[in-house]
């Protein structure tokens, strides 16, 4: 079946996946890359950039980290949930947001090994500020820092204040480009926000189907985790209650935001992405993840064609 295409991890694979998002970035973005227009080919062409190294850095942060067995199931999920909900990349301010978070996850998932510390709250901070000034509601994955310091238990108080200097160097920098250059960041609203479940009123069948596959994965392998690593205390435990805490962040922020809901759950598909990964890696759920993958990839097509016809 297709799980053990990529039960081992291959190079081949990555070159696959890459192939794959840049195909689906060029059927959302590939008419502003090439407008005539300088700016919004430059802002698109930074967008795709942007959206790459969040798939090398993914890769990278699961890697390092050991967070899935040696295969290649968190990347080939992150692909099918892009193809799932195509929508998620077309805000540019989202996609390098979501890079600048991955950044902060990288330091967060790393504090496991206990070193360097300092370093990375001070970096983790950094990348959080830089990530709010392109979309507010990234202040949300505070939630998941803040665990770390529960979690971790050395030297709290200090850790947090090099978290805040992280955060202020940003707003020192800000605040010397604005005052040298008269340039001002990005403005940091948190506006209309209420927690709303309108967005299914207003989706398509095949809008609420492609949810209804995506919330039944995210659910099995939640539960799997939960049952199987978080409650049984194993060495991975804090970690996977990191990954869980920046999952329910992503949704909670795709819920109060006033942003069309695909667009904001870009933020979700890593968490879940190394969640359903290990769900898959056990032979016992092999066969649920088969039937959801290939009812992904007909959705996909079918969103894939649906989008040509129409254009």
């Amino acid at each position: 079946m297709i799980t053990r295409f990529f039960k081992i991890s291959k190079p081949f694979h990555y070159i696959l996946f890459l192939l794959a998002v840049t195909f689906i970035f060029f059927t959302r973005h590939g008419n502003k890359i090439w407008t005539v227009k300088a700016a919004e080919g430059l802002k698109a062409g930074i967008t795709f950039l942007c959206f790459l190294l969040s798939v090398f850095l993914l890769v990278f942060i699961i890697t390092k980290n050991r967070l899935t067995q040696n295969n290649s199931f968190a990347a080939f999920y992150f692909c099918l949930f892009i193809f799932l909900f195509p929508d998620s990349i077309n805000n540019y301010e989202i996609v390098i947001s979501n890079m600048f978070m991955l950044l902060a996850f990288r330091r967060i998932i790393s504090m496991n090994t206990k070193t360097n510390l300092k370093k990375k709250y001070f970096d983790t901070g950094l990348w959080l500020c830089i990530a709010v000034f392109f979309y507010s509601l990234s202040a949300l994955y505070i939630i998941p820092f803040l665990a770390t310091i529960l979690l971790w238990r050395t030297d709290r108080f200090k850790h947090f204040i090099v978290f805040i200097l992280g955060i202020s160097s940003v707003l020192f920098i800000n605040l010397l480009l604005s005052i040298i250059f008269n340039v001002s960041a990005p403005e940091i609203a948190f506006k209309d926000l209420k927690l709303s479940f309108d967005f299914l009123s207003f989706s398509s069948f095949q809008l609420k189907f492609s949810f209804f596959v995506f919330f039944t994965l995210a659910g099995c392998s939640v539960i799997k985790i939960i049952n199987e690593t978080i409650l049984k205390n194993k060495p991975s435990r804090p970690l996977f209650i990191i990954i869980l805490l920046i999952f329910f962040s992503s949704i909670m922020m795709a819920l109060i935001s006033n942003i069309y809901v695909p667009q904001n759950f870009l933020f979700s598909f890593f968490p879940i992405s190394v969640i359903a990964a290990n769900f898959t890696q056990d032979e016992k759920s092999n066969w649920i993840s088969n039937l959801i993958i290939v009812v992904i990839i007909g959705l996909s097509l079918f969103n894939i064609s649906i989008n040509f016809l129409v254009n």
